[in-house]
C-alpha cells in the first residue's frame, strides 16, 4: 500500500513495502521473517509496527513494514495519510484491485499534489517538507491553495524532532533538482526558519561586476551544482543543446564520470550520501559573510574558513555526526585550492597534488566539484574556455590521483618505518618520528625518492639540519 502502490503505478523500483492490517501485525512480520529467514524487529510497540529486512542481493535489501489500521478499517487508515497519491492499496484478499477512496490515482495521472485533509499538516507538520520533495520526485504540481497551506504551517515544522526534520531535509537535498527544492523551501519559509543565518545574506548586496545579493550568489551556486549532477548522471545524452560549459566538462572528465556517481552515492552516516551533503555545504557556503565584514582586517582567518566554521556549527545542529560536519567543513574551507593550482608555475605537480589530499581527505573530491561550481558563478555561467579548461586539468589530475595513482600520489606508504628511524638514526618514540616519516611520504609523492638508499639519506638530511635539533 501508500508509496509502494505508487511507485508500481509509476513503473519506479519498489524497495520498501507497508502492510496494514487489521490485528496482530507484530506476529504476522515475525511469521513472514520465520518463512523467509530474514531479519525482524518491533519498530512501535504503541503502534503496533514490525519491520522485515530481507536481503534481495549483496548490495539491496528490501523493507516490509506491518502495522495496524490506523482508526477501524483501511478506508479509515488511508484517508489518515498525507497526500493521495500515498492512499493507494492494494488488496491482498484479490489481488490486482485498488483501494483508492481519495482518487489517488487521478491525482498521479493529473500530476497534482493533494492532501488527504484539511488537518494533514496539522496532524505532522512535517510534511510540509514532504510536499517539497514529493513535488519534486514525482513531478507533481503544488497549487497555490497548497502553497499557502505550507506557508501557514512552515512554523510548526520546527516542533517535531530535529533528527525528522533533518532526515526529510537531506531526502530534498539528495534529490537532483536540488535548486528548485530550495527555491519551494525558502518560498514556503522553511530556509529561514532552519538556517536563520541565512536571512541577512539577502540584504547584503555583492559590487559590481556582481549582480543580486550573496543569498542569490548561493542560488547560483545550487544551480551550477545541479548542472554538474546532469553532467554527471547522463553524458551519454550530451547534444547541441548541451553548453559549452558541459562539453568540456564531460570530454575532459569523461574517464572519472561513473566513479565521480559513485563517490555521490556512498552514505557517509545514517542515509545522508556525500551527494546531499555537497549540497548543503553549497547551501551554507556563503553563510559567514556578514561576521566576516564586520571583523574585517581584524580576522585572521579567510572567508572561506569563517564560512566553513558557521557552516560546521549549523551542520551540529542538525544532528549530523562529526564525519559529516567535518566533510563539510574542509569541503568549504578549502574551494579555493583547485584553482590556486590552476596559478602554480606547475599546477600538475605531485608534491602540490600530496598536500591538496593532506589537506583536504575524502572530501578532495567534493572540494574540485564546488570549485568548478564557484568559477562558473563568478563568470556568471559565461567561464573564459581558458579558464574552465585550466581548472578542468587541475580537476583531472587531483581525480586521477584519487582514483588511478593513490598508492603513488596520496596513500603513499613510506619506504621506512618508525623502527628504522629508531635504529639507523637512535632517535627516540615521540612525535617527531611521525613528522620525518609525512616529509618522507611527501617526496616520495613527488618522485624525488624511489628507493629505500635515498630515503635513508634524506632522513639523514632532515635529521642534522636545524630544523630537527632540539
Amino acid at each position: 500500500m501508500g508509496g509502494a502502490v505508487r511507485d508500481q503505478i509509476l513503473g519506479l523500483p519498489i524497495h520498501d513495502l507497508d502492510f496494514a492490517v487489521k490485528d496482530n501485525p507484530e506476529l504476522l512480520a515475525r511469521k513472514f521473517a520465520n518463512n523467509s529467514k530474514a531479519g525482524y524487529y518491533v519498530l512501535d510497540d504503541l503502534r503496533h509496527t514490525a519491520r522485515v529486512v530481507m536481503k534481495t542481493n549483496s548490495d539491496e535489501t528490501t523493507t516490509l513494514d506491518f502495522a495496524k489500521f490506523r482508526g477501524y478499517s483501511i478506508l479509515e487508515d488511508l484517508k489518515s495519510r498525507d497526500f493521495t497519491v500515498n492512499a493507494i492499496a492494494e488488496d491482498l484478499d484479490h489481488p490486482g484491485k485498488l483501494v483508492d477512496p481519495l482518487e489517488g490515482m487521478e491525482a498521479l495521472e493529473k500530476h497534482q499534489l493533494r492532501l488527504c485533509s484539511p488537518a494533514a499538516f496539522e496532524d505532522d507538520p512535517i510534511r510540509v517538507l514532504r510536499a517539497v520533495r514529493f513535488s519534486l520526485k514525482f513531478h507533481l504540481a503544488i497549487d497555490p491553495a497548497l502553497m499557502i497551506n505550507m506557508k501557514k504551517f512552515a512554523p510548526m515544522v520546527l516542533n517535531p524532532s530535529k533528527e525528522r526534520q533533518r532526515d526529510e531535509f537531506f531526502q530534498i537535498l539528495a534529490l537532483d533538482q536540488v535548486n528548485e527544492g530550495i527555491r519551494l523551501l525558502d518560498d514556503v519559509g522553511i530556509i529561514d526558519l532552519f538556517l536563520p543565518q541565512i536571512s541577512p545574506l539577502k540584504e547584503i548586496y555583492l559590487p559590481a561586476p556582481s549582480k543580486g545579493s550573496v543569498w542569490d550568489h548561493t542560488r547560483k551556486g545550487i544551480r551550477g551544482l545541479d548542472m554538474i549532477h546532469s553532467w554527471i548522471k547522463t553524458p551519454e545524452v550530451m547534444s547541441e543543446n548541451t553548453s559549452n560549459l558541459g562539453q568540456a566538462f564531460i570530454l575532459i572528465l569523461k574517464d572519472y564520470l561513473s566513479v565521480i556517481r559513485d563517490y555521490l552515492k556512498v552514505f557517509i552516516i545514517a542515509d545522508r550520501d556525500r551527494g546531499s551533503l555537497l549540497a548543503f555545504a553549497a547551501l551554507l557556503q556563503d553563510v559567514g559573510v556578514k561576521t566576516f565584514q564586520s571583523v574585517g582586517s581584524t580576522q585572521s582567518s579567510s572567508l572561506d574558513e569563517i564560512n566553513a566554521e558557521f557552516a560546521m556549527e549549523l551542520a551540529g545542529g542538525f544532528a549530523l555526526g562529526r564525519k559529516e560536519q567535518d566533510f563539510i567543513r574542509k569541503a568549504i574551507a578549502n574551494r579555493s585550492l583547485p584553482e590556486k593550482l590552476t596559478k602554480s608555475i606547475n599546477p600538475m605537480d605531485k608534491r602540490a597534488i600530496y598536500k591538496f589530499f593532506q589537506t583536504t581527505g575524502i572530501a578532495g573530491i567534493a572540494v574540485c566539484l564546488l570549485a568548478l561550481v564557484d568559477l562558473m558563478v563568478i563568470h556568471e555561467f559565461s567561464v573564459p574556455t581558458e579558464k574552465w579548461t585550466e581548472l578542468l586539468a587541475v580537476t583531472k589530475a587531483l581525480f586521477n590521483a584519487w582514483w588511478v595513482e593513490s598508492e603513488k600520489s596520496v596513500n603513499v606508504r613510506p619506504l621506512l618505518t618508525g623502527d628504522d628511524l629508531k635504529n639507523e638514526f637512535h632517535i627516540k618514540e615521540g612525535p617527531r618520528i611521525g613528522i620525518l616519516l609525512e616529509s618522507l611520504k611527501e617526496e616520495q609523492a613527488s618522485g624525488a625518492i624511489k628507493t629505500r638508499a635515498k630515503a635513508l639519506a634524506f632522513m639523514k638530511k632532515c635529521i642534522e639540519s636545524e630544523i630537527w635539533k632540539k
